[in-house]
């Protein structure tokens, strides 16, 4: 296993670490009425220690060539990352109601009315279903993100109005491939996909704009898909940070045994 490799598992650990930690903190400082319940404690510390055997299925996974192992766990160190982060950002305003609701509570005792008891219920039903609410809807936006990640590939067509352009470049269709990281998430399959869906819209240009492939036997197999579209301007390409990280020697050579012009 190469540094390529080591590096984004390595910088995985310490980011889940880091937000495990805050998230405790901000339970613990923020949220104390939530810490004092053992199953609250307990999944909040499950959450980093789940992410970090994700990790080392993943790295192990990467490292023995088993795919069925390093997507699952790259698929679960991502959950629990982005779970972790939305943990962290919404638990000090769940902490802000609770604090609200507190300073409330110590009005109420010192100024007691007999219609008051009443409204208060309702005020710490009011606070307290907005703490829980917060955290849950920062959860609930984390998970249905990761699906929207991982589902199916799709084309979406954008207008895009830029003044002082030629007229000759008035209704000029490009289509732009990014970031398409194939390996584990991504199969050529799914990039198939996305030139079948792209044709019918008659691109002029195609742009490829690096971070292709995350695995270089998987390139040839793109520039093949990008060849076949054909658009009456050509394909063009340009690298991405990750063309380095997997080997910027195999790269170029792949380029080269391709009709996709690379701008480097």
């Amino acid at each position: 296993m190469d540094i390529r490799t080591i590096f984004p598992l390595i910088f995985s650990l310490i980011l889940i670490a880091v937000f495990g930690v805050a998230q405790l903190v901000f339970l613990r400082v923020f949220n104390r009425e939530w810490w004092q319940r053992k199953w609250i404690r307990r999944a909040v510390w499950l959450l980093p220690l789940v992410g970090a055997v994700a990790v080392v299925m993943w790295g192990y996974g990467e490292y023995s060539r088993r795919d069925w192992l390093a997507y699952p766990g790259a698929v679960i160190a991502v959950l629990t990352f982005i779970l972790e982060v939305g943990l962290t950002l919404s638990l000090p305003v769940s902490g802000v109601l609770h604090i609200i609701n507190w300073v409330f509570d110590i009005i109420s005792r010192k100024h007691k009315h007999p219609k008051a008891e009443k409204v208060d219920r309702h005020r710490r039903l009011l606070l307290r279903t907005g703490a829980a609410a917060i955290p849950l809807a920062a959860l609930a936006a984390g998970g249905g993100g990761v699906a929207a990640a991982i589902s199916g590939a799709r084309v979406y067509r954008r207008t895009i109005n830029i003044g002082g352009l030629p007229d000759d470049l008035d209704g000029l269709k490009i289509l732009h491939i990014s970031d398409v990281h194939l390996r584990h998430y991504v199969s050529l399959d799914d990039l198939e996909r996305v030139f079948t869906l792209a044709e019918p819209l008659s691109p002029d240009i195609t742009v490829l704009t690096g971070d292709i492939a995350d695995d270089n036997r998987l390139l040839p197999g793109a520039l093949r898909l990008a060849e076949g579209l054909n658009p009456p301007l050509g394909t063009y390409a340009c690298l991405g940070n990750h063309e380095y990280f997997q080997g910027i020697a195999e790269v170029f050579k792949s380029y080269e045994r391709s009709s996709v012009p690379l701008f480097v």
